[in-house]
């Protein structure tokens, strides 16, 4: 008897911005504060979820920063116990990634030795935050895609890199200005 190869079809769902999600947020939050404890140095929503009036996929996405990345390891069956999919660094190196079993919520962990990593992610969506214009660019980029691949991820991915690394170098330099000016 050979092997069957199966192949899983990710559907590609955007929606309207939900006014529950910063709550929804905010709720996991706690969960995970309680998990991390003392490594915990900060928590943050990220993601197309924490941008108000972005249409997204319906994943609240979820920035820890720790103190150390790898004791993250050792609470691994709190998370499971939350019902959280344990994946470690997931393709990304210094990074561990969770996810709720029903695909709602994913949890990115960095420690501060990622400081260029976080502050991407941060820009990025604070960029999109302060540039409503921009943001709603991106919205209808990602309603097109998720029309055109409804049932292909990776094409919906790769359909947006060039206007998101377009966006990232726009938002890094806005970000880093921004916090010079508060100096």
């Amino acid at each position: 008897m050979g092997l069957r190869m199966v192949k899983i079809v990710v559907k590609v769902e955007v929606v309207p911005y939900n006014e529950d999600w910063p709550r929804k947020y905010a709720l996991e939050a706690n969960v995970i504060r309680n998990i991390v404890l003392d490594e915990l140095i900060t928590i943050t929503h990220v993601g197309s979820t924490a941008v108000p009036g972005l249409v997204a996929k319906p994943i609240i996405d979820i920035l820890i920063i720790v103190e150390d990345i790898n004791k993250l390891d050792q609470l691994d069956p709190l998370f499971k116990k939350e019902d959280y999919e344990c994946c470690g660094e997931d393709g990304i190196s210094g990074r561990r990634f969770y996810y709720k079993s029903d695909g709602s919520i994913h949890v990115h962990a960095f420690d501060e030795r990622s400081h260029d990593k976080i502050e991407l992610l941060i820009s990025f969506y604070d960029y999109l935050k302060d540039n409503p214009d921009i943001a709603r660019e991106y919205g209808e980029l990602k309603l097109s895609l998720a029309k055109k691949y409804p049932d292909n991820i990776k094409k919906y991915k790769k359909g947006k890199e060039a206007f998101t690394k377009e966006i990232q170098t726009r938002a890094l330099k806005w970000y880093r200005h921004k916090d010079v000016e508060q100096i």
